[in-house]
C-alpha cells in the first residue's frame, strides 16, 4: 500500500514545527461521514504519528466562507469539543496547539512566520479562494502579531487541479481576475487551476516565490487522498482527510 504522508520542504529547518498532510490511509477525519467512534480512532492515529495530544487539535466547522480566528488563551477557555464555529482559518501563536483542516479537494493552506512563532491554517475551497482567505491570513498574521511577510512561509496541500475540476459553468467566468486561470476544453467544459490562481494572490500580497510551496498532487486524480468530484462519479462513500500545523514546545 503506497503512503502519502506529506511533509513540505519548506519547513524542514524548523524541528519544533509540526506539520504533516494525511492521506486516506489513516482513514476519515470527520465526524459527518463515519461513527464517532471511528473518526476518534482514527484521529488518535495522526496524534500518535505527531507524538502529540489529540486533546490539543483544534479545528474549524469550515462553511465555505472567509471567517479567520485567532486562538489565544481566552478563547481556549470558551470553545467547546476542541472546534471553532463559523470559521474557515485559524491562528495561533501559542504552543502545543495544533491546528487541523478537514479536505478532499479543497486546498489545505499552511502558514509559519519563524521570527515571531506564529502558525495559521486555512481551507479553500472555490468560495475561499474567490474571497481570498488565504490573504486574509496574511493581513491578520500582520495586524495581530505583526509578522513581516518577507518571513512567513506557505505551503499549499494537494487539492483538486484544473486536469479534473471541470465544469459546464463556473461561477468565475464573470470575474475578470479568474480569466488567466480558466480554459474552455472539448465538450464544452472549463477548467479552473485554483493553486494558480493562490500563488498569483499571494505573491501580489508580498509573499516572496521563494517562501511557498505547493504540491503538485491532484486528489481527484490521485488514489491516495479522499475526493469530493470523484465520489460524486464513481459513487465512492464521501469522507475527509487531514493536514495540520503547530509548534511544539520549542528546544532551539
Amino acid at each position: 500500500m503506497k503512503r502519502s504522508l506529506i511533509k513540505f520542504k519548506i519547513f524542514d529547518n524548523y524541528p519544533f514545527l509540526i506539520h504533516k498532510v494525511f492521506d486516506k490511509y489513516i482513514g476519515n477525519i470527520d465526524f459527518r461521514f463515519d461513527k464517532r467512534g471511528i473518526v476518534l480512532k482514527n484521529r488518535q492515529k495522526i496524534a500518535k504519528i505527531l507524538k502529540i495530544n489529540l486533546k490539543n487539535i483544534y479545528e474549524m466547522d469550515q462553511v465555505h466562507g472567509s471567517n479567520i480566528k485567532i486562538i489565544d488563551k481566552s478563547l481556549l477557555q470558551i470553545i467547546k469539543d476542541n472546534q471553532i464555529n463559523d470559521s474557515d482559518g485559524l491562528i495561533t501563536n501559542l504552543r502545543n496547539i495544533f491546528l487541523l483542516v478537514k479536505v478532499a479537494d479543497c486546498f489545505p493552506v499552511l502558514y509559519f512566520d519563524p521570527k515571531k512563532k506564529v502558525v495559521a491554517i486555512c481551507h479553500v475551497g472555490w468560495r475561499g479562494a474567490k474571497e481570498k482567505i488565504f490573504v486574509k491570513v496574511l493581513q491578520k498574521m500582520v495586524t495581530n502579531f505583526n509578522s513581516d511577510l518577507s518571513d512567513i512561509l506557505i505551503a499549499v496541500g494537494p487539492g483538486i487541479r484544473a486536469c479534473c475540476y471541470k465544469h459546464k459553468n463556473l461561477v468565475q467566468q464573470q470575474d475578470n481576475l479568474w480569466q488567466p486561470f480558466i480554459k474552455k476544453g472539448k465538450e464544452g467544459l472549463i477548467s479552473i487551476d485554483i493553486p494558480g490562481f493562490i500563488l498569483k494572490n499571494l505573491k501580489k500580497a508580498g509573499i516572496r516565490q521563494k517562501n511557498i510551496e505547493i504540491s503538485d498532487i491532484c486528489t481527484c486524480c490521485s488514489g491516495n487522498f479522499f475526493s469530493h468530484f470523484r465520489s460524486l462519479k464513481t459513487g465512492e462513500p464521501e469522507k475527509r482527510f487531514a493536514a495540520i500545523i503547530g509548534i511544539n514546545n520549542e528546544k532551539n
